[in-house]
C-alpha cells in the first residue's frame, strides 16, 4: 500500500517523486492517498498534477469508503 511510504515522499523536496507517487496511487484508486499527499506536499507540479487528474476521471473522493 502507498500510505507506508507516503511520510517519506513528504519530506523530500523532489517534484518529479511527488508527481509520480500521486500518479501511483490514483492509478491504483488509492483516492484517499491522492487526496492526502495533495494535501500535505507543496512539492508538487500544480498545473500538471491537475491535469492529469482531470483526465483520470477518479470517482467523487466523498463516496470512497
Amino acid at each position: 500500500m502507498l500510505t507506508e511510504h507516503g511520510s517519506a515522499c513528504v519530506r523530500r523536496g523532489n517534484l518529479q517523486v511527488h508527481y509520480k507517487y500521486i500518479e501511483a496511487a490514483a492509478k491504483t484508486q488509492q483516492i484517499k492517498e491522492v487526496e492526502r499527499i495533495t494535501r500535505e506536499s507543496n512539492f508538487y507540479p500544480p498545473e500538471r498534477t491537475r491535469d492529469f487528474l482531470m483526465d483520470a476521471k477518479l470517482p467523487d473522493a466523498r463516496w470512497v469508503h
